[in-house]
C-alpha cells in the first residue's frame, strides 16, 4: 500500500483512514498476543521434548552397553535367538488437536499387547538379556511420544514464523504507511482551510472597500 495522491482530500476520507489505522492496530495486537502465546506453548513443549529425548538417548546408550556386555559372553547368533520377539499386537490411535489454531498430532498407544513370553531361559541366559528385553518393551511408547512432540515443535515453529512475518509487516509497513497517508491528508486539509480563510479575508476586504467607496460617493453628492 502506497501513500495516495489526494488531490481533493475530504474529512470523510480522513475518518476512513483513521478507522483503518485503528483496526490495523487491533489486528496487530491480536497477532502479537497469538505470537506470545505460541512461543509460551512452544517453549513448554521444547522442554518436555528435551527431557524425553535425554531419557530416550540414555535408554539407548544403556541398551547398547548391555548388548556389548552380552556380546562378550555369547555369539551374535545366540543373542539374536534370545531376543527374537514372539508375535504381538499393537494398536495406535492417531488424532489431532489444536494449539492457538495450529493443528497438531495426538498419537495414543491404545493397545500394547507385546507378549511377555520369552524365547530364552532365565537360567541359561545372561542377566543382561532380561534387562534388554524389558527395556525394549518399554521403549516403544517413549519413541511414539517423542515423534509426536517433535512434530508439534516443527508445526508450531512454522506457525510462529508465519505470525512473526505478519506482525512485522503490520508494524513496519502498514501502520507507518497509513499514518503517513493520514498526515498527508491532514496537511492538505489544513492547506485548503488556510486558502479558504485567505479567500474569505480578501472577499471581506473587497466588500468593505466597496462599502467605503459607495459611502464616500454618497457623501460627495
Amino acid at each position: 500500500m502506497k501513500v495516495g495522491n489526494h488531490s481533493n482530500p475530504t474529512r470523510m476520507e480522513l475518518m476512513k483512514l483513521k478507522n483503518k489505522l485503528s483496526m490495523t492496530r487491533r489486528g496487530h495486537k491480536l497477532l502479537k498476543d497469538k505470537q506470545d502465546e505460541l512461543i509460551h506453548q512452544f517453549v513448554k513443549i521444547v522442554h518436555e521434548t528435551k527431557e524425553l529425548r535425554e531419557l530416550v538417548d540414555n535408554t539407548m546408550t544403556n541398551l547398547v552397553g548391555k548388548f556389548e556386555t552380552v556380546k562378550r559372553k555369547r555369539s551374535l547368533v545366540n543373542i539374536y535367538e534370545m531376543l527374537m520377539v514372539p508375535s504381538s499386537n499393537l494398536e495406535v490411535k492417531y488424532e489431532t488437536s489444536s494449539i492457538m489454531a495450529v493443528v497438531i498430532p495426538k498419537i495414543d498407544l491404545v493397545e500394547n499387547n507385546l507378549t511377555n513370553d520369552k524365547t530364552f531361559s532365565d537360567l541359561s541366559a545372561p542377566i543382561e538379556i532380561d534387562y534388554i528385553d524389558k527395556d525394549i518393551k518399554s521403549f516403544l511408547p517413549k519413541i511414539i511420544l517423542l515423534a509426536e512432540l517433535e512434530q508439534k515443535i516443527r508445526l508450531m515453529a512454522d506457525e510462529i514464523e508465519k505470525v512473526r512475518r505478519r506482525v512485522n509487516v503490520i508494524e513496519h509497513v502498514l501502520v507507518p504507511e497509513i499514518t503517513e497517508e493520514i498526515k498527508s491528508i491532514r496537511m492538505k486539509l489544513d492547506e485548503n482551510e488556510r486558502s479558504n480563510t485567505v479567500r474569505i479575508m480578501k472577499s471581506k476586504d473587497i466588500v468593505v472597500k466597496k462599502m467605503l467607496e459607495d459611502r464616500a460617493k454618497n457623501i460627495n453628492k
